[in-house]
């Protein structure tokens, strides 16, 4: 099935061009090709269509070996098929409305399970500088699934003067999304990022961590002046690794907050009182240490822990380089600095949309995204998560400060526009005026819609499956 494949294809250019309108053209290849055809075809169809977007949409992973990419898409694939148990008559509106639907419940699904999900590919996050982007303020990541879906199938007969009313509702979704206002700014506050840099290949393994903290130490030093005026400075993920020498870096981190005399947030990794490292952001004061930390509570499956460690540790010769859980943190998240309450997300929690929410429920004024993406260097992971913490940013309506190790950082606005982006790899600081919000989106003032929303449309399909095969088998009697 070449088509499918090829659509699968154009998806995956929709999200690495950020081209939001190839997206919806390459559903409704896919749509078609699905278009009265039999069980078995559609399985093959549906198969060929997130084979050609998930493999190439994940490459990056293949970093870690060619298993964990093919073992990753396997799942994303293996979810996506449900896609196939949609029977789709041409024409009907229902039809539609079912595909839709469906494709926003294995989102939902593929976002949670298991073990917290795999935010990654969601259909949202091809969206961000179109319109339909907006509708994420009302139902997150699903609704904007839904309606991109919707669109596509909408607009898959190619005859608008056969299918008026649909091809009108289309065109009329995509244009009240433009219509959507910018919150109002109750604020600012000027961030200094520290970007470190690459640490140099022919640095020995043992030793990277330790230059990861002298690249962001030098980096702070030569801007002086600049981050001086900041009224808070943030260094990325992993920045700083305290589990070595406690007390020595302790003292090279306090003698550069001191130097610049403002407040840092700081990305760091050190030992937990039960033994098993943290990933957090602390807040770091001149003259007085550290203070309050947000310990990461979604943490990477594989990445940061091993889930049923005792069962395929035996098996997987890999996981021995995973040698201790992290600690998950439990809630929480909002750091108060310089006035300001600073909701921080560590790394991939840019894609956990619940986490975000419930940082706005605890009045976060802005967005602080602390990342380290420098293991994915040279692929398209550290652009696609950008991307995710812009739509994120839309979403929430609050301004997301980027800060990695070595790039992709930046300043992304609630609108969805991005300013002092670093894409290189090399140190690099900026300073930056940032809006601060204070209002709450329909999405976050109501997180259960999405869910309500897609959970009552399912079972309405479901029960109209039901009462259709006996009216049909009732014709077949008829008929004889």
């Amino acid at each position: 099935m070449k088509m499918p494949a090829v659509a699968g294809l154009l998806l995956f250019a929709a999200f690495r061009y950020n081209y939001w309108a190839l997206a919806i053209f390459a559903i409704a290849i896919f749509y078609r090709k699905l278009l009265d055809a039999s069980v078995k075809t559609r399985l093959i169809v549906t198969f060929a269509f997130a084979a050609g977007f998930f493999i190439p949409h994940l490459w990056w992973v293949s970093v870690l070996g060619f298993d964990a990419l093919l073992l990753l898409a396997a799942l994303c694939i293996a979810s996506f098929m449900l896609i196939a148990s949609v029977t789709i008559a041409t024409g009907s509106l229902t039809s539609k409305l079912e595909f839709a639907s469906v494709w926003a419940l294995i989102e939902l699904i593929r976002a949670h399970y298991p073990w917290g999900g795999f935010g990654w590919g969601l259909l949202g996050y091809s969206q961000t500088s179109g319109p339909l982007v907006q509708y994420a303020r009302i139902g997150n990541f699903a609704l904007v699934a839904f309606l991109v879906a919707l669109i596509a199938t909408l607009i898959s007969d190619l005859r608008p003067l056969h299918n008026f009313r649909q091809h009108f509702l289309a065109l009329t979704l995509l244009v009240f999304g433009f219509c959507f206002p910018t919150s109002a700014e109750v604020g600012e506050l000027k961030v200094g990022v520290v970007q470190g840099g690459v640490v140099s290949a022919a640095v020995p393994e043992f030793a990277r961590a330790s230059q990861v903290l002298v690249n962001h130490l030098q980096q702070t030093q030569e801007h002086v002046d600049e981050l001086q005026r900041a009224d808070v400075v943030v260094w990325p993920e992993n920045s700083v690794n305290l589990q070595s020498d406690p007390v020595g870096i302790t003292g090279q981190v306090q003698a550069v907050v001191d130097l610049i005399g403002k407040p840092f947030l700081i990305g760091a990794v050190r030992d937990g009182v039960d033994g098993h490292p943290e990933n957090v952001v602390t807040l770091w004061l001149p003259r007085s240490g550290p203070q309050t930390s947000y310990i990461k509570n979604h943490l990477v499956p594989f990445g940061e822990y091993v889930p049923m460690r005792n069962l395929l540790a035996q098996h997987v010769g890999r996981l021995d380089q995973i040698p201790s859980d992290f600690a998950h943190g439990q809630g929480g998240g909002v750091i108060e600095v310089a006035g300001t309450k600073v909701g921080v997300a560590i790394c991939f929690e840019v894609a956990d949309q619940d986490h975000l929410t419930d940082l706005v429920h605890e009045d976060a004024q802005l967005f602080f995204a602390a990342s380290n993406n420098a293991t994915y260097l040279g692929t398209q992971q550290p652009a696609q998560q950008f991307e995710i913490s812009r739509f994120s940013a839309i979403a929430h309506q609050r301004s997301m400060v980027v800060a990695t190790t070595s790039g992709v950082s930046g300043l992304v606005s609630p609108n969805g526009d991005v300013s002092n982006q670093i894409v290189h790899e090399g140190g690099q600081v900026f300073l930056a005026k940032v809006g601060l919000s204070d209002g709450r989106t329909f999405a976050d003032t109501h997180p259960l819609f999405q869910y309500l929303f897609i959970v009552a449309l399912v079972p309405l399909f479901v029960i109209r499956r039901i009462r259709i095969k006996p009216a049909h088998s009732q014709e077949d009697r008829s008929s004889e």
